[in-house]
């Protein structure tokens, strides 16, 4: 009897979900961390739900070069 063996493209996909589902909650934690007005917050929180990957990059990107 053969065990059951996922293929390599699913194993990347599922660390790769995994991996922007980690993104976005750190980058949600930051947002609601920071000293962000609440619309900022909002519209943040918005773009990072709405593309994810993308979003968290522009955030962290920006939030770099303004420290």
């Amino acid at each position: 009897m053969e065990l059951y063996t996922p293929s390599y493209g699913l194993l990347i996909w599922m660390i790769a979900s995994f991996l922007v589902v980690i993104l976005s909650f750190i980058s949600l934690v930051s947002i609601l961390k920071s000293d962000f007005d609440f619309n900022i917050k909002l519209i943040w929180t918005i773009i990072v739900f709405a593309i994810p990957i993308i979003g968290s990059l522009i955030y962290f990107g920006l939030k770099r070069r303004s420290n």
